[in-house]
Order: structure tokens, then C-alpha cells, then sequence
């Protein structure tokens, strides 16, 4: 049925202020529980760091609360508030607000309760706590980033920390040797967490640490260096050799300063090394963990791009996008007719026949065979693989994802160094994948790579020979952090990373944030909300920012409207037939001096991407291969259809919300013609739910009033919903 509806509603968040009730002890109030309205008193141990919520205690126990209304308090704030108790997925909190008062500002946090990780619990909630001689065993000697949990042990004993989105530690180094915590103990459903709020909750408890990721740089062929900083001055030393376990040979560099660099050298072209830096000062000890690094290859350093559906050359800068016009699949035959010596497969979806008549081929003539399938998809083409060539499906355990590679590699270990190759990017083997929807492909020709690869698909394989070991198979969250990720291909910097061990999506996020002119995204879906807040700042910093994705729909609910009210004309979905399976992104490709880059390959913009499913990513330092990629995003940036926030509909047009920015009112417009209700919803860009009602509705012209409007300065999303669909529009509170 068609509807339009011109609907007017003057929104009021009136706080009630509740005057002369006395405080009761907050342990009193927690054992009232959900539904009963309290008044309490106690130091806020919170600030901004945590966003709209806010933590509080007195001397019996801790509670929560949250409303925008509370966002100008500080923490060492002493106040008293009154509020109805609710059950937040699990955490007990004040929600909503009706009063509070500040009584005394600059008081000092609560003792912290020194406890363990098993005693994180009820008892605790809300409370300041500490937890000491903790090791973090998510990526220590990386960097903190947002929407991430990290796992860490004390005493035998494991819990998690949990960092937010905009948090002060994203970027700050992860400890990498034995520290004590003190945070926030909090509950997300059935699980308890701890919430630091800066890096001053992490305390060290050696003289010397290090406090920034080790920096690999001056790749060459025969040596590359390794830099790090120190809080104070130590010596400078490295310990590396051939394995992880095998660390045979020690460095010394300039010590007796902050800043260090070593240089190991005397290596050969495309060799993997394994290194641990650290520094000493009066016998203690600041170590870094062993990562892998590599030599520069010898290898022709040749990239190739390929696309499954039309590009536009009206923007190229002299090197045209290809496309391969349903000539994907001839392309991968003819890489897997020149290999000699061995192919590696790790494929998500598998199902066109003459692929796999080729790979028959190649094992006749003695090309050694080796095949990673996902478990869980039908692959149905390995059906027509000689019997003899050795298969391996992932895992079908609930704790991991899918295995949703798209790689191969050929001839690894050639004698020759311009054999080895290194095909990867979006595109299954699949007839819809290659034949219909649109995808990239991108072929590097380098030894160097092509053994970083081959070491994530051994590792997946259980063994490095022909026949996998399933009881030491590692796959999804059960990897490490094993290969290097810094490369020099054709002189142009390339990073790799595997998901889940290497942190993906903080590396996607640290793109974005790259941008020093224009960005452009297509990619099937983004679900993370730090990523598609990364992408809003870069809009609101004014730089051109375009968003393609295969429908809206696929995204999560907050990274749509998130975009749409930010990005307007400029954030789209798909408006081809077929899907746009892409996962790409392009940096600054209008301005050759700043770093202009291309990150591409399989990896979901999505939780399950960055936890628990195997995936890779590239990222190509060059203006080349960003015009090269811009040339297929204007193709499908073009045919996309717009999500400007005011489209999204009840049924048609119609929404419209005034003044806006508004102060302590707002009109929002609508016209039925039919009878009924709509649930009204105001939410922050946090995705917390700041107001509900329920408003019934008549044929013709509707009106509520609502005055008084209580926000806090900033923006927020207001959705109308019937049940089936929904219309949302920003609102700005000034």
C-alpha cells in the first residue's frame, strides 16, 4: 500500500528533577535492582573516555549511569543522582537520569580492590579495580585500536580488556612484558571486563620499557634495520636468526639514548628473519616479541590488476584499469600453465571446471599440488581434482568463522627469482564471481611475498610438505603473528597482513585516517562501527570522502545511518545487478606527494573478518595502482544509488525534521494515510538509545509536541519504525 505521511513532532527530554530524597549506600540500591528509581551519591571514576556512560562508587560498591545529560562531569567529581535502575545487557546502570548535582569537584579515585581475573565479578561491578602482574597475550609490541577486546593473564588466571572506539589508548603501545591494570570492572552480557580509561591505568613495573611497535625500514636485498623507543636510555641489541625458536645470532647498535636501530644485514635476497630487539639498563630488561621480517627479493617486482566488470578511463593517468570482459577464469588457467615446480591454494569457493582441468594438468607434468578449502562450502569443482592432489578443509567448529581466502601461490621457491607469484583480491573461483560480479584481482610477481604466503599456508597446513598435518594445523583465532608485513615490490612499499592474528581492521582504520585529500571505499559491506566512524571524521575534516557498498542493508543499522548522515549523496550502494563483492579502498589518489595507496583483498569490513575467519590484506603504496583502482570505483560509484539520509523512507519521501540544528525544540513532518503507530527511537552516535516512545498515528496530518528538548550538544539519529521499515534522519543538537 502506498503511503505518505507529513508528521510533526516537537521532541522534549524533559528531566525530572527530583529534589530532598536522601542518598542511599550504592550496594543498597544494587540489591533493589532493575525497575526501582534510587538516589545514591559517590566520585565519578569516569570522564569522556568511555563515551555517554559513566561510572560511579561510594564506599559499598560502584554503579553505572548513563545520559547525555551527564556528559560534562569529570572524573574526581563527587555527586548526587537520582534515576530508575536498568539491566543493560547485564550491567546494572541508572537509565534514564532524572536529577543529579555536583557536590565537590577534584577528589581522588577510590582505592582500586586489588583482585584477580577470577574474581571479576557481581561483587565488583562498577568498581575501580586492579589486577597485577598481568601479561597481554593479544598482539603485545602492537597498538591499541578501538571496538577490540584484548586477552591477558595474571597469575594463571585470564580475563579481557575491552578498548572503545575514539578510546585515548587507541594507538598506544600494547605491553609487551609484565604490567599491573586498573580499570573499570565491567559486565557485557555473561562476560566480565575490564575497562581502562587511559594509559595511566597501565603500570609498569620495570625501569625500562618500550614504548613504541618495533619499525622495520632500509629494505634491501641483503640487510634491513629495526627501530624502536625506550622510556629511558638503554642499550641497543637484537637477538634473530632463521625460526621463531631459533634465535642463533645477536646485533648491537647505538645504545645510550631513547631511540634505537639495529641493523641486520649480511642476509640474502627475499630472506625471512626472525628478530627480538631489547634494551638493558642496570640489569633489567625491556624485550619486544619475535616478529618476522624480510630481506627485499631480487624478483622483477611486476603488479598486475585485473577487474571482472567495466572501468572508466576517463580518469586515468596513463595506466588503463583491465578488464577482463568474462576472461577471469582463462587468466588463472594460463598463471597455472607457467608453474614448473609447485601451486598453493587457499580458496574460499571453487566451482568452475576448466580451472580445475588446468590444475589436472599441471599435476601430470609434476607441479607439486597443495589445496586449502573452506569446510563449510560446497567447492564442488575439487570433485574433479586427480585423486592424488592432497586437500585440507578448515575447521567447522563454532569458535571459527570461514577459511575466505582467494589465494595462489606458484613457484615459490623457483631458482629463478622472477617465477614466483602471488595471486590474490576479492574474486572466488567461482562462475558468478569471475563471470558476473564485481571484483578485483591483483598478481604480484616476488619472491619475498610469495614466502610470506607460503608461510600462512603452512601454518594452516599443519606441515611444509606435501601432506597436512590436521593435528597441527592452526586456522581463524588459533594463528600467530608469523610472517613479516613490510615489503619493497617493484620499489614500491607493500604491507601484508592475515586475519585474525595481525589486527586487520586497525590497519584498515589506520589507512582512513591516512587521508590527507580524498578517500574513496567499495567494499560488500562494513559492519564495524569504528571503521565507519573513521570514515565520518575524515568527512567532517572536509576531505572528499565516497562510499560504495552492495546494499545498505548489509551493513550494521549504526554504520548506515552513520553514513548516510554524514556522507549524503556520497554514500551508496550498488545499483548493478549481480553483487559488488570488492573490498577496496583508495587513499589520496589525487595527490601523487601524499602517499597515494590501494588496500585491497578479501577481508570483510566485519567482526568476523578481524576475529575469527582467515583472510588477507594488501596495502600498494602507489599512485599507479590508486588510479589504476579509482578507474573501477568511478564505474561503480557512478551506477550506485545514493543512501542520503533523508531517503530513507516509511514508504516514500516526506520526513523532515526543523529547525535543525536545533536548541531546545524540533518539528519533524510527516502525512498518513492510513491509521496506526510508530515507534519513535533518538539515538546517540554510540548507538545507545537516548529516548523511546510510542506514537499513534491517524490518516492525514499527525502531531506531537515534545518540548524542552534536554540533549547534549552534538548528533544524533532519530528513527521512525512501523515494524517492517524504517525512516531515520540526523538530528543536530546545538
Amino acid at each position: 500500500m502506498h503511503n505518505k505521511l507529513l508528521f510533526s513532532i516537537i521532541a522534549i527530554f524533559a528531566s525530572i528533577q527530583v529534589f530532598g530524597q536522601n542518598p542511599i549506600p550504592m550496594q543498597e540500591a544494587r540489591d533493589l535492582g532493575a525497575g526501582e528509581t534510587v538516589t545514591v551519591q559517590g566520585i565519578v571514576t569516569t570522564g569522556t573516555e568511555l563515551g555517554t556512560i559513566k561510572y560511579l562508587q561510594d564506599e559499598t560498591a560502584g554503579l553505572a549511569a548513563y545520559s547525555s545529560s551527564l556528559s560534562s562531569l569529570q572524573r574526581g567529581d563527587e555527586i548526587k543522582i537520582t534515576g530508575t535502575l536498568k539491566d543493560y545487557n547485564n550491567l546494572l546502570e541508572i537509565d534514564p537520569v532524572a536529577s543529579f548535582e555536583i557536590i565537590s569537584s577534584g577528589n581522588p579515585d577510590p582505592d582500586p580492590a586489588v583482585i584477580t581475573p577470577n574474581q571479576m565479578s557481581e561483587d565488583y561491578e562498577s568498581e575501580l579495580i586492579r589486577v597485577n602482574g598481568v601479561n597481554f597475550t593479544t598482539n603485545p609490541g602492537g597498538t591499541f585500536a578501538g571496538n577490540q577486546s584484548y586477552d591477558f593473564t595474571s597469575n594463571g588466571q585470564s580475563s579481557t580488556i575491552y578498548v572503545r572506539s575514539n578510546h585515548p589508548l587507541i594507538g598506544e603501545v600494547i605491553p609487551i612484558g609484565m604490567v599491573d591494570v586498573i580499570g573499570i570492572c565491567s559486565q557485557f552480557y555473561e562476560n566480565f571486563q575490564l575497562l581502562l580509561r587511559d594509559k595511566d591505568d597501565i603500570v609498569n613495573t620495570s625501569t625500562i620499557n618500550i614504548i613504541t611497535p618495533v619499525t622495520v625500514g632500509d629494505i634491501q636485498t641483503n640487510s634491513l634495520s629495526l627501530s624502536w623507543e625506550t622510556n629511558v636510555e638503554g642499550s641497543t641489541e637484537a637477538f634473530y636468526g632463521p625460526g621463531y625458536d631459533d634465535l642463533d645470532q645477536h646485533k648491537t647498535g647505538t645504545g645510550g639514548s631513547t631511540g634505537h636501530i639495529v641493523y641486520i644485514d649480511q642476509l640474502s635476497p627475499a630472506q625471512v628473519v626472525y628478530a627480538q630487539v631489547f634494551s638493558v639498563l642496570d640489569g633489567d630488561t625491556a624485550w619486544s616479541p619475535v616478529y618476522a621480517y624480510s630481506s627485499m627479493s631480487n624478483s622483477s617486482g611486476g603488479i598486475k590488476v585485473y577487474f571482472t566488470k567495466n572501468v572508466d578511463h576517463s580518469v586515468s593517468n596513463g595506466v588503463d584499469a583491465i578488464w577482463l570482459d568474462k576472461k577471469a577464469a582463462d587468466t588463472l588457467q594460463q598463471y597455472i600453465h607457467r608453474a614448473k615446480l609447485s601451486i598453493d591454494i587457499s580458496i574460499y569457493n571453487f566451482n568452475i571446471s576448466q580451472v580445475a582441468t588446468a590444475l589436472n594438468l599441471a599435476y601430470d607434468r609434476g607441479v607439486d599440488i597443495r589445496i586449502i578449502y573452506d569446510g563449510e562450502t560446497a567447492n564442488s569443482a575439487l570433485q574433479l581434482l586427480d585423486p592424488g592432489i592432497p586437500k585440507l578443509a578448515s575447521p567447522t567448529f563454532e569458535e571459527y568463522g570461514i577459511m575466505h581466502n582467494k589465494i595462489m601461490v606458484v613457484d615459490a621457491e623457483s631458482d629463478n627469482p622472477d617465477e614466483p607469484i602471488v595471486w590474490t583480491g576479492s574474486t572466488n573461483w567461482t562462475v558468478n564471481n569471475m563471470y558476473d560480479d564485481q571484483n578485483n584481482i591483483i598478481i604480484f610477481q616476488d619472491r619475498a611475498l610469495a614466502r610470506a604466503y607460503t608461510i600462512e599456508f603452512n601454518e594452516m597446513w599443519g606441515s611444509d610438505g606435501m601432506q597436512p598435518n590436521s593435528s597441527l594445523a592452526k586456522f581463524g583465532p588459533y594463528k600467530t603473528d608469523n610472517t613479516p608485513h613490510e615489503f619493497i615490490i617493484g620499489g614500491e612499499r607493500v604491507e601484508l597482513y592475515f586475519s585474525p592474528s595481525d589486527q586487520t581492521n586497525s590497519k584498515i582504520v589506520k589507512t582512513i585516517e591516512s587521508t590527507n585529500y580524498d578517500m574513496e571505499a567499495a567494499t560488500m559491506l562494513i559492519t564495524r562501527s569504528d571503521i565507519g566512524y573513521s570514515i565520518r571524521d575524515k568527512k567532517d575534516e572536509g576531505k572528499k570522502t565516497e562510499v560504495i557498498v552492495n546494499s545498505e542493508g548489509e551493513c550494521s543499522a549504526l554504520v548506515a545511518s552513520t553514513l548516510a548522515a554524514a556522507l549524503g549523496y556520497d554514500f551508496k550502494e550498488s545499483g548493478e545487478s549481480h553483487t559488488m563483492h570488492n573490498k577496496y579502498l583508495i587513499v589520496d589518489e589525487s595527490a601523487i606527494n601524499s602517499d597515494p595507496l590501494v588496500l585491497t583483498g578479501c577481508h570483510n569490513w566485519s567482526n568476523s573478518a578481524e576475529v575469527k575467519n582467515d583472510e588477507n590484506t594488501v596495502i600498494v603504496h602507489s599512485a599507479v595502482w590508486a588510479n589504476v583502482y579509482y578507474q573501477e570505483f568511478k564505474a561503480r560509484f557512478d551506477a550506485g544509488v545514493s543512501l542520503d539520509i533523508d531517503e530513507y523512507s516509511l514508504a516514500e519521501k516526506g520526513f523532515a525534521i526543523y529547525p535543525n540544528p536545533a536548541i531546545s525544540e524540533v518539528n519533524i513532518n510527516y502525512e498518513s494515510v492510513d491509521n496506526g503507530q510508530l515507534e519513535l527511537g533518538i539515538y546517540d552516535l554510540a548507538g545507545r538509545l537516548v529516548h523511546q516512545e510510542r506514537l499513534e498515528i491517524k490518516s492525514g496530518n499527525n502531531t506531537f509536541s515534545i518540548t524542552n528538548l534536554n540533549l547534549m550538544p552534538g548528533v544524533y539519529m532519530v528513527r521512525l519504525s512501523n515494524g517492517n521499515v524504517f525512516a531515520l534522519h540526523k538530528l543536530i543538537v546545538n
